[in-house]
């Protein structure tokens, strides 16, 4: 993987291999361009969602409307580094999904995400599952892979 930076009037241009490009600023930057830090949880999030979306595609599960709303908390002092993502998953499921759906996503989070394996064991991951607006499931973790 490999990408691209390259310095603009507003802040930073990324460009991967295939040519897509976004826009990244800090907090002086333009308020439309993503923080690297918005980038950074939005690839845990997406990577937990591509997962979660191949597994249950693979049993079969019709995924209806769902979403994944993430948070990360940050430290106060530099580095502002985050100490807690929480991925909240909220989808509308019959109640025969439900252990597939808290199945694939603890299969995501877990053991499958390599944007979650990639972050300081120190930070804290919790997971909250919701299925038509009921929590089903929760639960944390730190990654140990990096420890």
């Amino acid at each position: 993987m490999k990408l691209l930076i390259q310095p603009t009037a507003r802040g930073f241009v990324s460009r991967n291999e295939k040519g897509y490009a976004w826009n990244i600023a800090g907090k002086e930057g333009n308020e439309l361009d993503a923080r690297p830090m918005e980038l950074l949880l939005s690839g845990i999030a997406g990577c937990v969602a591509l997962d979660v979306k191949a597994i249950l595609q693979k049993q079969r599960v019709d995924i209806k409307h769902w979403e994944i709303a993430t948070e990360g908390k940050r430290l106060a002092e530099i580095p502002a580094a985050f100490e807690l993502v929480i991925l909240a998953f909220s989808f509308n499921q019959p109640a025969s999904d439900i252990d597939k759906l808290i199945r694939a996503v603890e299969l995501s989070a877990t053991k499958y995400c390599s944007a979650i394996f990639s972050l300081h064991p120190s930070i804290k991951i919790t997971v909250e599952i919701v299925n038509h607006n009921h929590i089903i499931h929760e639960f944390s973790f730190t990654n140990t892979r990096n420890s």
